[in-house]
This record gives structure tokens, sequence and C-alpha cells, in this order.
């Protein structure tokens, strides 16, 4: 330790004697905090390196569902709606907790539209995790995507990552009978 301090003061000792350059404009580290917000040294020493929010991915709002029956859920009143119509009309609701910067969640976003298309007697929804953390913890996310499954309010299943076939699999046993079910060597084929 005592060898990085010397370094740095013979370092700082020649840059002082040098009359062009300024101590000024040397970085400090940890870089200084403004008082009027509180440190968070990792996000000050991330973004400039261009780590954080700099992905154009984080421009997008959502992952697109479109082409489904997904409903976004983007805030708890929305939420606490879907989860009392799905419980009255005794459906099982499937929730899909992703990012929109999460690259296994937008590889799974067509597949879990399609399924939405396939099992018309389930609810489908899909909570961005940054949006609303109070059901990450309620739920106990710890990776995206995760899917869950809910009946009368309780979760009944659990699927953690992006896997199609795993997820295919996950929906045979809530399927009403008579309805479609997809192969899995159909669904391998769209993927």
């Amino acid at each position: 330790m005592l060898i990085i301090f010397d370094i740095f003061g013979i370092m700082l000792s020649f840059i002082q004697s040098n009359s062009e350059i300024s101590t000024e404009n040397i970085p400090l580290f940890p870089p200084r905090v403004p008082e009027s917000r509180s440190p968070d040294i990792l996000t000050d020493l991330l973004e400039p390196m261009g780590c954080c929010g700099s992905n154009p991915v984080d421009e997008e709002e959502h992952l697109d569902y479109s082409s489904g029956n997904v409903t976004l859920i983007t805030d708890l009143k929305s939420w606490e709606k879907k989860l009392e119509d799905a419980t009255d009309a005794n459906k099982t609701l499937v929730v899909k907790f992703s990012a929109v910067w999460c690259g296994p969640c937008r590889i799974a976003a067509p597949a879990y539209s399609e399924l939405s298309l396939k099992h018309s007697d389930l609810v489908f929804v899909s909570v961005d995790v940054d949006e609303l953390p109070e059901l990450v913890t309620q739920f106990d996310v710890r990776a995206t995507p995760t899917f869950i499954f809910l009946r009368d309010n309780k979760e009944i299943d659990k699927l953690v990552g992006g896997n199609q076939v795993d997820l295919q699999q996950k929906f045979e046993p809530y399927c009403r009978p008579g309805d479609e079910v997809m192969s899995k060597q159909s669904f391998e084929d769209k993927t």
C-alpha cells in the first residue's frame, strides 16, 4: 500500500513541478459528490465509462407483446385490477417478470405472446422489474425472465429463465381439455 502512495506522491510532485499541467485537472478517487445528493460512488464511476444507460435498448420503454394477448402492468393499481379480474373469472394468471435490457427476456417475448394466443383460458401479464420493485420483492424474483403462475392470488408454479421448451412444458398442466397444445417440435421450429 505504501508503494502505491509513494508512486502517487512522485507523480504528483512531477506534475506540480511541470508548469503546463495543473493539479486541478487530476480526477479524484473516489469522485467528490455534491452535498445536495447522496453518494452513489458505483454509479458515478460506471456512468462515465459507458456501462450504465448507454445501451440503445435503454431507449425502449417496454418489450413488444403486440402480436399476443399480454397486458403490460405498469403500476400497482393495474396489477391489483388484473389480479382481481383473474380471480373473479376463476382463471390462472401468468406473470412474466422481465426487463427491457434483458437479452433472454427479449428472446422470450414473442414466444410468450404466442402462448397467450394459444391459451386464451389463461390471463397473461408482463411486469418490468425496474417499474414495480414491490412485486419483485413480493414474489422473490431473483432473475429475469421469471414466469409465475397464480391461482386465487396464490403462487402455484414458477419458472426461472428463458428456455422456451421449458416454458412451453410449464403451460401444459394449465390447459383446459380440447385446447391445442403446441408440440415440442413445432415450438422449436419457431425459434
